[in-house]
């Protein structure tokens, strides 16, 4: 028998475009696509789920992180209560902050 090298995700991902509360940040983890911060969120439902939101060397105004890193700030405790609005465009996640 072989080990299996795999990461268990523990909550489902976002896959409906929607407005989600953010519970918990994680530290950037390597994956198989890169560096990757897991946030966790709730629907309106009371649903955990998460979102992996890319980090790249340099980040833009226009990325997912450089999005959040503006309107929350680069301390990721302080996102946790923020509000966002994710719209799923051919699998892909685009996060927008919800202004207070």
């Amino acid at each position: 028998m072989s080990k299996l090298n795999v990461k268990v995700v523990p909550n489902p991902l976002v896959n409906e475009s929607g407005q989600y509360t953010i519970t918990k940040v994680t530290a950037p983890q390597p994956t198989m696509f890169g560096q990757m911060i897991g946030v966790r969120v709730l629907t309106k439902n009371g649903e955990e789920k998460s979102i992996l939101v890319p980090v790249y060397a340099k980040v833009t105004d226009q990325s997912n992180l450089g999005k959040l890193v503006t309107a929350f700030g680069d301390e990721t405790d302080s996102w946790v209560g923020k509000r966002i609005n994710v719209k799923i465009v051919n699998n892909r996640s685009f996060i927008e902050p919800v202004p207070k």
